[in-house]
């Protein structure tokens, strides 16, 4: 049942989502968005601007402008909100295969380091937070460590992207509701994640008990 209510969430998203992007298409100046506005505004940045389907405009553009930028406070306790997101995403990677230069790898990465991670990137809820962490000095960031030194663009590419796809994407066009699915290789990478924790724990308690 849970699962079955975040894929019809997903369904909700799009269909928010495509109408946002069909009234931009048709010149609206504006649209307001209330509710889960990081959210919202990045997928339909992703819908409209084929810069944000790369590596680099995801990692070093929509997600410094939207989130981190914006406020978003990944230290707080798990928001769905970028999980949600994220899902979005490989969504619609999955309708547009050739569409997207990074692979589900480069979103799961960005998961499961949002939270607790080893990335400055991710610390403070504002630049000011930011600026008296010390974060540029005292902690790795992202995008130097992983695709500058590291072996990111190996790693998170989709071999399939071609760049000469379409400029603007409808999701609503490929949003049969047997289209939405789950994404096992990060729910189920987290209940196993889960059940290691909790051997640990048992095992814990039985060598205390002796």
């Amino acid at each position: 049942a849970g699962n079955r209510r975040w894929l019809q969430s997903i369904w909700s998203v799009f269909t928010f989502v495509s109408d946002i992007t069909a009234l931009l298409q048709e010149s609206v100046s504006s649209v307001m968005v209330e509710v889960y506005p990081h959210l919202f505004t990045s997928l339909v940045q992703i819908c409209l601007e084929s810069r944000y389907r790369t590596i680099y405009g995801l990692v070093c553009s929509l997600l410094h402008k939207d989130w981190l930028h914006a406020g978003y406070n990944f230290t707080s306790p798990p928001s769905a909100e970028f999980t949600l997101f994220l899902h979005c995403v490989r969504q619609m990677t999955l309708w547009y295969p050739t569409g997207f230069e990074f692979s589900e790898s480069l979103l799961v990465f960005l998961h499961s380091n949002c939270h607790a991670s080893r990335y400055g990137d991710f610390l403070g809820a504002t630049e000011r937070e930011r600026a008296e962490l010390e974060v540029t000095n005292r902690t790795l960031r992202l995008w130097t460590y992983e695709f500058e030194r590291g072996s990111g663009w190996r790693r998170f590419s989709n071999p399939r992207y071609s760049p000469q796809g379409p400029q603007v994407l409808l999701p609503r066009a490929r949003m049969a509701p047997e289209t939405i699915l789950p994404w096992p290789r990060m729910f189920l990478k987290h209940r196993a994640v889960d059940r290691r924790r909790e051997e640990m724990e048992e095992r814990a308690r039985t060598a205390a008990t002796k």
